[in-house]
């Protein structure tokens, strides 16, 4: 089972107008994600996911998780601990991740994620390089066009 992505920034504007956000031609992007847990007999279900150039792994909402029933794979340090504290330990877990570009490319891999202990003010992740850097993000502010394409993933 799948569900369909392909309208998914049609999607975005019309139910999440007011979270994407334009300021002087920059953009502020959120995807539809499907993500589905790695136990047999999970359904896949959507999620909104917002692009965080500058986190290195992506990160799931405290509700998320709750809400499903994913494989626990251990534990991760939070990133940017305050000098001479220990960093939190945050529980990861793996998923299936299906993301769907512009162009209907894909995006397509089980990745193992850290949970937060947090919830992102309606945002149900936050997509970091580890996904992020198999797209190609192209924005026109001039136009107002927005663009992504995965390459393919190799396993």
């Amino acid at each position: 089972m799948s569900i369909d992505t392909s309208n998914q920034f049609l999607i975005m504007e019309e139910t999440y107008f007011a979270h994407i956000e334009y300021a002087n031609n920059i953009i502020y992007p959120v995807i539809a994600v499907e993500l589905t847990s790695t136990i047999e007999g999970s359904v896949p279900r959507l999620y909104i996911g917002w692009f965080d150039t500058g986190a290195t792994n992506t990160l799931l909402s405290k509700r998320v998780f709750d809400s499903n029933k994913f494989v626990e794979v251990g534990t991760t340090p939070a990133a940017g601990p305050i000098k001479g504290q220990e960093a939190e330990e945050l529980k990861k877990c793996r998923a299936l991740f299906r993301i769907t570009g512009t162009d209907n490319s894909e995006f397509k891999d089980t990745v193992d994620v850290a949970v937060s202990n947090k919830d992102f003010n309606g945002y149900d992740m936050l997509l970091g390089l580890d996904i992020l850097s198999n797209a190609i993000f192209c924005y026109d502010g001039f136009n107002k066009v927005r663009q992504i394409s995965f390459k393919k993933t190799e396993h």
